[in-house]
């Protein structure tokens, strides 16, 4: 009891304190999928603790992983051993609530308030068992005394702190987990938002640190109370502290009442906890759903469901969060890549590959990326800027650098040929300085005119087009890795002789941009643009200037006056 009591203490001090640190936001990770294949594995653990009370077998208790698979089979060993009428019990009061509230359901309408089926339920199976004596006759378990009155206050012991220090903080996480899920599943069925971010952590953190004094273990949502108590209407927190109420009264004047409920049957209390997991179990329709709609919702699904089937809820829960962070990079490192079309007559531009009506701009290239450009996927929106546009200006200049080098040796093979020459030539060089009477100037004479192999222009081939656009309009941060990788990009097209411009930058992204002197110089921001066609009239007028014919002057036009003015 001691450590119970520190446990639940300490981890009533770290939900509170991390709700004042506003640490409920971790809770965003929690996604739909996530939520739904963890409630689902939630109702799977119900079950199977219910198992032994529905056919009246005695099962030892186990916990970490393979717990719930480990009770199953022991579950399984044991049926030989089943009480035939909890088991009877069982079915009957599961059918008999099962249809009460599908006529309930089916005419709620007509009722001038909800019938509560599981009160009746309870009141009618605690007096079928005291009048039929099924305890005494039939070996049927019941709930049997309840201890009365409420336990003395007490100060939990600080000595033990350092032993369940871990303990308490998975169970702080994962009782806040929980408690949170079950609180979206529960505000997405009724249309209203929940506070994950302080609210929740410091009420359940008070709940902790005030129910460890009264001997209360670590508290959280229970799935099974929860369920009935939306099922029989309650929707505020009055229907809560109705029920807290109640339980009072019972603590501390009438629990003799309940002495011969029957427990293992679970004529009333297993059959209320399995009838209203029906909505829980409900939820396996969301994977032939997300099959059809989105497989990494659907693998987030399964990886949240089975991991917290398999290996407990605490473990299950880690290895879900830890799943959607990877999905997140994921799918930020494989993003959509396209080259944008225009639709005529318009300055709409969309996919060419989607949209036959989109038409390449000529000497344009327009790039799009759907995701931002950090560490994770800088290399890969390089790789497909190259495989989009079809230029890999890296391989373009490591040719022209090599056919250069090339020209190079092969001038300074024809220097070295045309030195040899030019040192015989000067043995006879007094025979060679006039001829018919006229002198030849001497450096003229040494002078070489290495004409062009004809092998120069390959490799110096030019790209299919001098502009190239990159559409940032769904980019919302680039990190330092970004920027230097936007540099290459830059650099590299500028030496092949293709400009590259940025259309549709958010203001966070031009702020990052210039804390990073990617923007220090004009021309940087010159090659901004709000929009994509923005950025396309400028390569055009660029591209127009360009390719305008230069103006020819006649010869002998180019007169220079005294004073610097071109004269005719």
């Amino acid at each position: 009891v001691s450590v119970a009591i520190a446990v639940t203490f300490l981890c009533g001090i770290y939900q509170l304190s991390l709700g004042m640190l506003r640490f409920g936001v971790v809770a965003t990770y929690l996604s739909e999928p996530m939520v739904r294949g963890f409630t689902t594995a939630c109702s799977i653990h119900v079950c199977v603790t219910q198992l032994k009370y529905m056919f009246g077998v005695s099962v030892s208790r186990y916990s970490g992983p393979l717990a719930s698979e480990q009770t199953t089979i022991e579950f399984c060993s044991h049926l030989g051993h089943t009480n035939l009428v909890s088991l009877l019990l069982c079915v009957i009061c599961t059918v008999g609530l099962a249809g009460s509230k599908e006529l309930g359901d089916r005419y709620r309408n007509r009722l001038p308030a909800p019938i509560p089926l599981e009160l009746i339920l309870v009141v009618l199976a605690t007096l079928a068992s005291s009048g039929l004596e099924l305890n005494e006759k039939h070996a049927v378990d019941i709930i049997g005394d309840i201890p009365t009155g409420l336990k003395p206050p007490v100060v939990p012991s600080f000595t033990l702190f350092g032993k369940v220090v871990v303990d308490a903080i998975t169970l702080a996480i994962v009782g806040f987990s929980i408690a949170i899920s079950m609180g979206k599943t529960f505000a997405l069925k009724h249309g209203y938002n929940i506070d994950s971010n302080q609210q929740e952590l410091v009420a359940i953190g008070l709940s902790n640190i005030f129910g460890s004094i009264f001997h209360s273990f670590t508290i959280s949502c229970a799935m099974s109370r929860s369920l009935v108590q939306d099922a029989t209407g309650g929707q505020t927190q009055v229907a809560g502290l109705v029920s807290a109420l109640l339980v009072l009264i019972v603590i501390l004047a009438i629990s003799s009442l309940f002495r011969p409920l029957p427990r293992s049957g679970q004529a009333a209390l297993a059959a209320v906890v399995l009838v209203n997991l029906k909505g829980m179990f409900k939820q396996f329709a969301d994977v032939p759903q997300l099959w059809r709609t989105c497989r990494i919702d659907l693998a987030m699904w399964m990886v949240t469901f089975w991991a917290s089937v398999l290996l407990g809820l605490d473990l299950g829960l880690a290895v879900a969060v830890s799943f959607a962070l990877l999905s997140v990079v994921i799918r930020t490192q494989t993003p959509k890549y396209s080259i944008l079309g225009k639709i005529p007559n318009t300055d709409i531009y969309l996919d060419l590959k989607e949209y036959a009506e989109a038409k390449e701009v000529s000497g344009i290239r327009i790039f799009q990326t759907n995701a931002s450009l950090y560490f994770a996927n800088a290399d890969m929106y390089t790789e497909a800027l190259i495989s989009k546009t079809g230029l890999d200006p890296r391989s373009l200049i490591a040719v022209r650098k090599k056919f250069l080098a090339h020209q190079q040796r092969l001038e300074r093979k024809r220097r070295r040929e045309a030195g040899t020459e030019a040192k015989s030539a000067t043995l006879n060089l007094g025979e060679a300085v006039t001829r018919g009477g006229e002198a030849v100037d001497g450096a003229e004479a040494g002078h070489v005119v290495l004409p062009l192999e004809e092998s120069e222009e390959q490799g110096l081939t030019s790209p299919a087009y001098r502009f190239l656009v990159l559409d940032f309009g769904a980019v919302t941060f680039v990190d330092t890795p970004g920027v230097k990788m936007l540099k290459r990009i830059f650099q590299e097209h500028k030496e092949v002789g293709v400009q590259v411009c940025l259309a549709g930058c958010r203001a966070v992204v031009v702020t990052q941009l210039e804390r990073t002197g990617f923007l220090s110089g004009p021309s940087s921001k010159a090659q901004l643009f709000l929009s994509v066609p923005d950025a396309v009239a400028h390569c055009q007028r660029q591209d127009a200037l360009h390719s305008r014919p230069a103006l020819t002057t006649p010869p002998g036009a180019h007169n220079h006056t005294a004073d610097g003015r071109v004269g005719a």
